[in-house]
């Protein structure tokens, strides 16, 4: 069977506030899309700024700022709009962050995140899989970096859609160069190499069955979550050997994820059935969800 796979890239500017119009309809295919991709530069963020690499020169020559917070809420305030979604509905098919010049700012994630390999060979299929644990694990250290400093992003995002997936991406893979004859900026050829930046698609080609997804299921070194609730469309627990509570959207349920300060694994429970009857019990008796 023969597919089309369709791309359409919508500039910022189409989102900005009164510039959907009947004779300018630029957005409207966003309802009939199987997925969503959305760019969001954290170096042209007044909060992420002060934290990206200083010696970039990009940080260094003045730049317009963008409060992309406001396109991405006219971006979902058209999607309701135009697909006849009510003001509570979620948005049923994956939203992908992708989150832009991670070579910026990547030092700011831990160290053993930036060297996840995400494909595995399988050789009895000759064929490639992604591996969901660690696409989940990028997600999640991405998203507690982006909560930091962008907490209305993660707000605005999973209050629309039900999957949500923070991808960092760098098209560069290294910084431009100051050029001292002109006084702009460049790259050498020889320098350039893109991370990630295949990724985001990937994902969606794997959450739609187009790529074969593994997550392995080993239990070693891996810590289960016992205490936790499900609550709507988000997983409330206890995070393993803390006394910290975490809430985090449902399709993080059946996955792992590393985390690299514990030097192991969690495991998030495969799906909400028994829950109240068998995980409450003991959170009940330690007041946990009272506090």
């Amino acid at each position: 069977m023969v597919k089309n796979l369709v791309l359409y890239d919508n500039a910022g500017e189409h989102f900005e506030p009164g510039r959907d119009s009947v004779t300018n309809p630029a957005t409207n295919h966003l309802v009939h899309s199987h997925g969503i991709m959305f760019l969001f530069d954290p170096s042209r963020d007044a909060r992420m700024v002060p934290k990206c690499n200083p010696d970039d020169p990009q940080i260094r020559q003045p730049g317009k700022l963008v409060n992309q917070e406001t396109l991405f809420a006219e971006m979902i305030s058209r999607l309701r709009r135009h697909g006849g979604m009510r003001a509570t509905q979620k948005y049923e098919k994956p939203l992908v962050i992708v989150l832009a010049k991670s070579d910026m700012w990547e030092f700011l994630l831990p160290p053993a995140i930036t060297t996840l390999e995400f494909c595995s060979y399988d050789e009895e299929t000759m064929t490639h899989k992604m591996d969901m644990d660690k696409i989940m694990t990028l997600t999640y250290h991405a998203r507690k970096l982006l909560s930091n400093f962008i907490p209305e992003l993660i707000s605005t995002a999973e209050s629309f859609a039900r999957e949500v997936y923070y991808i960092p991406v760098s098209s560069l893979g290294c910084a431009p160069e100051l050029i001292d004859t002109t006084g702009g900026i460049g790259i050498k050829p020889c320098n350039i190499n893109p991370k990630w930046v295949e990724l985001p698609l990937l994902v969606l080609l794997s959450l739609h069955g187009y790529i074969k997804m593994h997550s392995p299921q080993s239990t070693q070194n891996t810590d289960l979550i016992s205490k936790y609730r499900i609550t709507g469309d988000a997983i409330v627990f206890e995070m393993p050997g803390k006394k910290t509570r975490v809430q985090l959207p449902c399709n993080f349920l059946g996955h792992r994820i590393f985390m690299p300060e514990m030097g192991k694994w969690i495991k998030f429970p495969d799906s909400p059935d028994n829950v109240e009857k068998a995980q409450i019990a003991d959170s009940d008796s330690d007041n946990f969800w009272d506090k």
